[in-house]
């Protein structure tokens, strides 16, 4: 296999907070102040719960659908499951306030832009491929720090509709890379992200750097750091 393309994850493999208990305890600091400017006095307690548990429904249908919901669309079902009558302008608020922490505390991973380096040295093509419910925030972190120069594509599940492990989403990046899937490997640190790049043909590299020692079977190498995978991709495939 000659090397062509390297397709990357984005939450958990490229970026990710540097605490994301606090992280998701500042998202619902903001949504708590956006909910009493209009009115509504929600205890802590209830307002974690409600979250968690509007999550772990709009998290089920997105994995049975393999289909994305918006931004807008998980704060309309929060707002719903709160039995919340809503307007354009608080669901407007709501989006501002949950994506906010995105904004804010998202960073990269210790050793990407040097492994970004690496990869244009060797003249291979680079693509994001993530599931996120607002990939406008995602393109904005990227050009925050200053890493748009280095990808060749930008595919968000929210902008194409299908998530990943559907192999729609691998196959419009490889489309937008000119790439056969011969040629190309996915770094992700989930299931979806390994199990789907197989399904279409890719290479599948499983990236531990945050979520520790996990296998799902699927993966073809295992690494836990981009000086890893930079070794893992000299060594085999380049």
């Amino acid at each position: 296999m000659v090397l062509k393309s390297v397709l990357l994850d984005f939450w958990g493999t490229t970026f990710f907070p540097e605490n994301i208990s606090e992280y998701r305890e500042r998202r619902l600091r903001d949504v708590r102040r956006v909910l009493r400017k209009y009115g509504y006095r929600i205890t802590e307690a209830k307002l974690q719960r409600v979250y968690s548990e509007n999550r772990a429904m709009i998290d089920k249908i997105r994995k049975y659908t393999l289909r994305e919901i918006t931004l807008e669309g998980e704060v309309i079902a929060f707002l719903d499951r709160l039995n919340i009558e809503f307007n354009s302008n608080m669901v407007r608020d709501l989006c501002r306030a949950y994506i906010r922490v995105y904004y804010r505390y998202t960073k990269p991973l210790d050793g990407l832009e040097d492994f970004l380096h690496f990869l244009r040295d060797e003249n291979i093509k680079v693509a994001i491929v993530s599931n996120t419910m607002h990939g406008k925030a995602t393109k904005y972190l990227i050009r925050k720090y200053g890493l748009s120069k280095f990808f060749d594509a930008l595919v968000m599940s929210d902008e194409v509709s299908y998530r990943k492990p559907h192999s729609k989403i691998f196959r419009f990046a490889l489309r937008k890379l000119n790439v056969s899937p011969k040629y190309a490997v996915m770094v992700g640190d989930e299931k979806d992200d390994v199990y789907g790049a197989k399904k279409v043909g890719l290479k599948a590299i499983l990236f531990t750097y945050v979520s520790g020692n996990k296998r799902y079977g699927y993966e073809d190498h295992i690494v836990g750091s981009f000086e890893e995978l930079k070794e893992l991709l000299k060594k085999r495939y380049i």
